[in-house]
């Protein structure tokens, strides 16, 4: 779990993404979006239920050296998980 009060190295980022992930199998799901010119995995979360028909796009890590956009997405992330029901409407 992530609470939002630092911020991650990238493999606690990963770490953090793959425990969500196994914590939430019916609502999250962790995939690949490729690979980095580094050779670095571009992590993608899929996030909702299949009768969900809302989606909305969060990105983050755009530019590698603001760590601030991982933290953030990182903390709503495990903030929609925790309460889903919440942020359906």
């Amino acid at each position: 779990m992530y609470a939002g009060d630092h911020y991650p190295t990238w493999d606690a980022l990963l770490d953090s993404l793959s425990e969500l992930a196994a914590r939430h199998p019916g609502l999250v799901r962790l995939e690949s979006a490729g690979t980095s010119r580094e050779g670095r995995e571009l992590p993608l979360v899929i996030f909702g239920r299949p009768e969900d028909h809302p989606t909305l796009w969060l990105d983050a890590g755009t530019h590698a050296a603001e760590w601030c956009g991982h933290a953030a997405l990182l903390h709503a992330l495990w903030a929609f998980a925790a309460e889903p029901e919440r942020f359906r409407d």
